[in-house]
């Protein structure tokens, strides 16, 4: 989905190099070791799946802008974040940390890539445009992932009891909002299989949910950096 709509507002080459930077690639990749694996049954990809996959490459995508000082891809970013129906967090900030607000994220983000200075009336109107299709969009989604956030001091933990069901792809998200290096993990409850993304940045993990890894999971964020930092978790 995501490549679709690159190809419509970046440029070739830049969409080339965000399909191969950020693994933005057509869903049918690899087809070679799909091949080898006849035997293998393929997860079901539910759409809440899907939309932490996007949201997750619109992080990406944001890191991308402002690391090559991108206007597209800011707003393209801007335009998934802000488009992707998110469920409502119920768990308790402290008392001056407002709640995540993606529609203040995009609008952020548009905000950023007007600033650059290869702005141009193609992409002004492109911003516009992106903030049309925002707000078109129904606030206050129900049935979209499942948000919790929190903020962790350094050295600090939290970690969530995740169902899953069996024979879907699991997808979880964070989203790092102040920059600090947070890690995630997802442990089996049953058997100790274990997943996690240790890099710096927005961590994310996927995994099929099958007998050997069943329904239970213990999801983890650590902060392992020198500051605290807030984050937003995001899954199916």
């Amino acid at each position: 989905m995501l490549r679709r709509i690159l190809c419509l507002v970046l440029p070739v080459g830049l969409t080339a190099a965000l399909a191969v930077s950020y693994g933005l690639a057509d869903d049918k990749k690899d087809t070679k070791k799909e091949d080898t694996k006849k035997d293998a049954k393929a997860p079901e990809i539910t759409p809440m799946a899907k939309a932490v996959q996007d949201m997750h490459m619109a992080f990406q995508l944001a890191q991308y802008g402002r690391e090559h000082k991108t206007p597209e891809a800011l707003i393209l970013a801007a335009r998934v974040i802000g488009s992707t129906p998110l469920g409502k967090s119920d768990e308790k900030l402290p008392a001056d940390v407002k709640p995540y607000d993606q529609h203040k994220e995009a609008d952020d983000l548009i905000a950023e890539a007007l600033k650059l200075p290869d702005v141009n009336a193609e992409i002004q109107k492109l911003a516009t445009d992106t903030r049309k299709a925002i707000g078109e969009r129904p606030k206050g989604a129900t049935n979209g992932p499942k948000v919790y956030e929190g903020y962790l001091q350094p050295g600090d933990s939290r970690e969530y009891q995740i169902r899953f069901a069996i024979g879907q792809l699991a997808t979880i998200s964070v989203r790092n909002l102040r920059g600090v290096d947070m890690d995630l993990s997802a442990v089996c409850n049953r058997s100790g299989w274990n997943t996690g993304d240790r890099g710096y940045g927005d961590p994310y993990v996927s995994f099929t949910v099958g007998t050997v890894s069943t329904d239970g999971f213990t999801v983890r964020v650590a902060n392992y950096g020198s500051q605290g930092g807030r984050f937003v978790l995001i899954t199916n």
